[in-house]
């Protein structure tokens, strides 16, 4: 019964089980298999798992799991960049160009652009039980972008602290409170001390 075949354009095409096999000389092996319901890269040994471009490791699973990309991880995502600022050449205020490359960038798509539409966020939580967390929101013209502070528990989400694209820090009661809030801006007074203005 056939099992393997090349193609005349050069595909490589493994019929049976599906499974291509590479095993080294001390016996550990990796495999490639194609089943009905997905497709796996599997190392089957204690092993951590490369991906590389340019001859060159970009990321890597660990055997236990854990996801490293440009690093060897040490927690179950690790993401390691250069910094935007390199010693001898320090940056004290970044660009629009350069806020949306500082490293890990995560961006949504297709949001409606009226004001004070969520765009997304991250939430943190025991599994099926993330009620706090953070959440971009759209500030109004010139792509102005607020960041607000979520939390909560299973009667209810209230947002807590929503910070303005200006820098203006709205600190919101607890829902069972009512609807008051907080609003500050630190300024610097002629002394140099910080001031708040509440209104």
């Amino acid at each position: 019964q056939e099992r393997l075949r090349i193609t005349s354009d050069g595909e490589l095409q493994v019929t049976g089980n599906g499974v291509i096999k590479n095993q080294e000389s001390g016996g550990n092996y990796s495999y490639l298999q194609q089943t009905s319901s997905d497709a796996r890269l599997y190392v089957q040994y204690s092993q951590p798992l490369l991906f590389g471009t340019a001859a060159t490791e970009r990321m890597r699973i660990g055997a236990n799991g854990d996801v490293g990309i440009g690093v060897s991880p040490s927690t179950r995502l690790h993401v390691s960049n250069p910094a935007v600022g390199q010693s001898g050449s320090a940056v004290t205020s970044i660009s629009t160009t350069q806020a949306t490359n500082l490293g890990v960038k995560l961006s949504f798509t297709g949001g409606a652009n009226s004001d004070g539409n969520i765009i997304g966020g991250i939430a943190l939580g025991n599994g099926g039980e993330e009620y706090a967390g953070l959440y971009a929101m759209d500030g109004g013209s010139s792509a102005a972008t607020d960041l607000a502070l979520f939390v909560g528990d299973t009667n209810g989400i209230n947002e807590a602290i929503h910070i303005v694209s200006e820098g203006t820090v709205q600190i919101n009661s607890p829902a069972a409170s009512g609807t008051r809030s907080l609003t500050v801006k630190l300024t610097d007074n002629t002394s140099g001390a910080a001031v708040f203005e509440q209104s």
